[in-house]
């Protein structure tokens, strides 16, 4: 069964969405706090460049949701830092869990572009695994890098599990609305890469 086109956002909703997206970058690059701005401003520009690179990459903008996901990803990871939020025991499992939602979703939208031109499709059994793979060691990844980075402050193991356990919990609240939150992205990608390999297989109802 084909799937049904959907709807173009709304104005107002993608005027929203601007809006949080500019909101959070100011704040991260301009708002004084305990970390300090300057520490945290590589976040405030990813927040305006990362939804430029999509469309690029893509031929098409980010969805009103796609964007303010971005936007709060990478936002309250900084926030947290300038304005001390981390001290509240639920921010640091608030912002781990969007984060690893965000790095999923890319995961899945590369992983079902890949799978429509290899020779054989890869199963979404498959795909849910290397996603969750993919998503670990980016998370010990990160545990690791905060080691090195002066103003980045690591608990203890008991926190770094704790990160871990709420990537995973990002995991799961995506991995099962995967296709609907990334929309179009998947079939922009699989244009991309079909205009290298000259080919794709044809995939019933376009589902992963």
């Amino acid at each position: 069964m084909a799937m049904r086109p959907r709807s173009p956002p709304s104005r107002s909703a993608t005027a929203l969405a601007y809006a949080v997206q500019v909101a959070l970058a100011a704040l991260v690059v301009f708002t004084p706090g305990v970390a300090g701005p300057p520490a945290f401003a590589e976040y405030g520009v990813a927040i305006v460049v990362l939804p430029a690179v999509v469309r690029v990459v893509c031929h098409r903008a980010v969805t009103p949701l796609q964007r303010t996901w971005i936007a709060a990803a990478l936002g309250l990871h900084a926030l947290g830092a300038v304005y001390g939020l981390y001290a509240n025991w639920w921010y640091d499992h608030l912002t781990h869990a969007l984060s690893a939602g965000l790095v999923v979703a890319v995961v899945y939208a590369v992983g079902i572009a890949v799978s429509r031109v290899l020779p054989a499709r890869i199963s979404t059994r498959t795909l849910h695994v290397v996603s969750l793979s993919c998503l670990l060691v980016a998370g010990v990844t990160w545990e690791v890098y905060e080691l090195y980075v002066p103003h980045l402050v690591v608990y203890g193991a008991e926190d770094t599990a704790k990160d871990l356990i709420f990537d995973v919990v990002g995991w799961v609240l995506v991995a099962p609305v995967h296709r609907r939150l990334l929309g179009r992205v998947p079939d922009d990608l699989t244009a991309r890469l079909v205009a290298h390999v000259g080919h794709t297989r044809p995939i019933p109802g376009r589902a992963t």
